[in-house]
């Protein structure tokens, strides 16, 4: 697989995904609506914002969206139960920290520390997050081993197609995300 390969095959389902309107505003709206989410966890628990997505970015991995909120409340409910040692450990030490490169570093990985910014701010252009449904999405359905070089491909194919369409890379993700979901018949 090349950039060029990944720009293809967006463009081949270009036509399909962009005219389907609900689909394009449900990529649009995931990414405010789930800052919106985090925002009033972060009240109601008074945390910071980046405190409260950089949680939820931890808990991300191999989780459904709702497994993934799921664990997030019963933690800041004193749960310490439904992930991984690794993660929850991460969880404790994004609590002392309200700085956000901090909780990037806490967080480590390409995928959760992208998806903590998107969360963070939807409007981020940086960082793309690269997770098993779309290595799924450029790969047929299969789920391959990610390299630095592969995620950086895919990262900017997701850029570049973003800025030729108008949309934020964010939305382009999602986009492409739930059109795998579709796809594949992924589970999120």
């Amino acid at each position: 697989m090349t950039e060029r390969k990944c720009l293809n095959l967006i463009k081949k389902d270009w036509e399909i995904m962009s005219s389907n309107p609900n689909l394009i505003d449900e990529a649009k709206a995931w990414y405010p609506r789930e800052h919106d989410y985090s925002k009033n966890l972060a009240n109601k628990y008074n945390l910071n914002l980046q405190q409260i997505t950089g949680l939820f970015a931890a808990f991300s991995p191999l989780k459904s969206v709702s497994e993934n909120k799921r664990i997030l409340v019963n933690f800041l409910n004193g749960s310490r139960y439904g992930h991984t040692s690794l993660q929850m450990n991460k969880a404790e030490l994004i609590l002392q920290t309200d700085k956000i490169e901090e909780i990037d570093i806490i967080l480590s990985g390409r995928k959760t520390t992208a998806f903590h910014r998107h969360l963070y701010n939807p409007l981020c252009k940086e960082k793309i997050c690269i997770d098993t449904h779309l290595i799924k999405y450029f790969n047929k359905g299969n789920v391959i081993h990610i390299t630095p070089n592969r995620y950086s491909m895919y990262e900017n194919a997701i850029k570049k197609w973003a800025k030729k369409v108008n949309l934020l890379p964010s939305e382009l993700q999602a986009l492409l995300w739930l059109y795998s979901k579709q796809q594949y018949g992924i589970k999120i």
